[in-house]
């Protein structure tokens, strides 16, 4: 939809000399849709960070400009590269003439306000009061078309310590609970104009999220991505008949009877979160394989199951991927075909052609 646009890219950039190899190259391409471009950090650090902004200033529409600097790129031999651009316009709009210099308090209304320019608009937006269970109200903003949506969270006497507080206790299983309880009501909402920039250590986070290896010399091995020749795979039949893991994946769809009940703030010391609706495994080792080729699955309550053409080997290094051992990619192969044939002088709408092709390849 041109008022709805998301598109994200994908780089790796390696330093000159170092050549990827073609399983790399298909998987980076094939599965990720992304380039891969060798570049000179060590004698032209300068020019390489160039390139490398400009190709995130176009895939942003201009909006990040710099997602490397020079410095970084001299004692590099790889950079990941990723950028996600949103453009979407609201389904109930701001209007210009509702905009206006009105009080802004940085840290909460006992402290000296500022003004700024804050639109307004008035209209039914999913609302939800949790004073009782988190001392937070929030609402949402839809997007045209339905199909985004921001959700704003405002602590009651909100002030700098408070959000602190909040960001520290409240995860998503929280957040997935109040989206679930918001109702339609009719209001008025007050948003100042502002522009948010950032900078984030995304090691910590990654680390924090389970990739480990990657950032300890001792352990990390980036060796498949220039390997072209593996070992031949070795799938050990002792293990058919366990059932097959599956991930636990969080989502906000819950297909449950059994209600939930508000998830605590406070973080326990050990464990994260336990989702409350666990997927359920297999009966038998059957039940996770499929007839056709290698699958990704997901909880029997969100299952969807994706054929990608791959090698076992290949399957391997991608997560949540199933190789079944007796599988020959040449006795099997899906094709898929959708048409919408219309009477002739009937027009359809660019929105429905656009649904058409991006979501059905039609």
């Amino acid at each position: 939809y041109p008022s709805h646009q998301i598109s994200v890219a994908n780089g790796v950039f390696l330093q000159r000399g170092y050549t990827p190899g073609e399983r790399f190259l298909r998987l980076a391409q094939h599965i990720y849709k992304g380039t891969v471009t060798d570049l000179d950090f060590e004698r032209d650090s300068n020019g390489a960070a160039t390139f490398i902004n400009e190709w995130c200033t176009k895939a942003t529409n201009g909006k990040i400009k710099e997602i490397v600097t020079e410095n970084i790129l001299r004692n590099t031999r790889m950079i990941v590269a990723n950028a996600l651009y949103f453009k979407a316009k609201w389904e109930t709009t701001f209007s210009p003439y509702g905009t206006r210099q009105r009080p802004f308090y940085l840290d909460g209304e006992q402290e000296p306000a500022i003004t700024v320019d804050t639109m307004a608009t008035t209209g039914c937006f999913p609302y939800y009061n949790a004073t009782a269970e988190y001392d937070v109200q929030i609402i949402g903003l839809p997007y045209e078309k339905g199909l985004s949506t921001m959700y704003i969270i405002l602590p009651n006497g909100s002030n700098r310590q408070k959000i602190r507080e909040k960001l520290a206790s409240m995860e998503a299983t929280h957040l997935n609970w109040l989206i679930e309880r918001m109702v339609v009501k009719k209001g008025r909402v007050l948003l100042p104009k502002l522009n948010i920039s950032n900078r984030i250590r995304l090691s910590s986070i990654l680390q924090a999220l389970g990739i480990r290896d990657l950032f300890d010399p001792a352990r990390s091995n980036l060796t498949e991505i220039f390997n072209d020749k593996p070992k031949d795979p070795i799938i050990d039949s002792s293990h058919e008949s366990e059932p097959i893991g599956l991930p636990n994946v969080q989502n906000r769809v819950d297909v449950s009877d059994t209600p939930k009940e508000r998830p605590y703030t406070q973080k326990p010391t050990t464990i994260g979160p336990v989702r409350q609706e666990t997927a359920q495994q297999p009966q038998n080792s059957q039940q996770g394989l499929s007839q056709g080729g290698p699958i990704a699955t997901l909880p029997n309550n969100a299952r969807r199951e994706i054929f990608i053409d791959l090698t076992a080997h290949d399957c391997q290094l991608i997560e949540n991927c199933h190789y079944p051992p007796d599988y020959d990619p040449a006795a099997h192969e899906i094709s898929l075909a959708n048409g919408i044939f219309v009477q002739r002088n009937i027009q359809l709408s660019d929105a429905y052609r656009n649904q058409s092709s991006v979501f059905y390849n039609s």
